[in-house]
């Protein structure tokens, strides 16, 4: 799946969703789940969103590297 222009494993993105559940985000980890369970190809992400995202990206493991440097990327041009 594309998320924010990066591709992402599925196992890299149930890992988000894991942190994204164990910090309170559970509306957002639930609709990435979703979208990955649907079979979706690209998850669009609203600015909020990648914002935390981002803040549950915080050391995370190598695969989920690249979609933190581009909403770091992105949070960084837009703010």
């Amino acid at each position: 799946m594309v998320i924010a222009g990066v591709a992402v494993s599925a196992s890299a993105i149930a890992t988000l969703a894991r942190r994204l559940e164990k910090s309170g985000r559970g509306q957002s980890a639930q609709r990435i789940e979703y979208a990955l369970d649907a079979g979706q190809e690209e998850l669009a992400l609203a600015p909020s969103e990648g914002r935390v995202i981002l803040d549950a990206l915080e050391d995370c493991p190598d695969d989920l590297v690249p979609l933190r440097d581009e909403l770091r990327r992105t949070h960084r041009a837009a703010g």
